[in-house]
């Protein structure tokens, strides 16, 4: 991202066993999700990842990353 407030290794976003999560990797600046800091160095919070959900708004800097996935289709029988 072209953004100042983002580290070069922020976060990751990773999916373990059907579960999605973000994990802040000691950023600066943090990253935020429902509200909710997970990580930096200044936040005080010893959180460092937290679960996505589908339609998440992921804040790392000035920027903001929409998560979404399709939903998973339901067979006719």
């Amino acid at each position: 991202l072209d953004d100042r407030g983002v580290s070069r290794r922020h976060c990751l976003i990773s999916k373990d066993q059907g579960v999605w999560t973000v994990s802040d990797l000691g950023s600066t600046n943090g990253t935020v999700v429902r509200d909710q800091e997970i990580g930096g160095q200044n936040s005080g919070n010893p959180l460092q990842s937290i679960e996505l959900c589908n339609g998440d708004q992921l804040y790392v800097g000035e920027s903001v990353i929409r998560i979404s996935w399709p939903q998973e289709s339901v067979e006719k029988t």
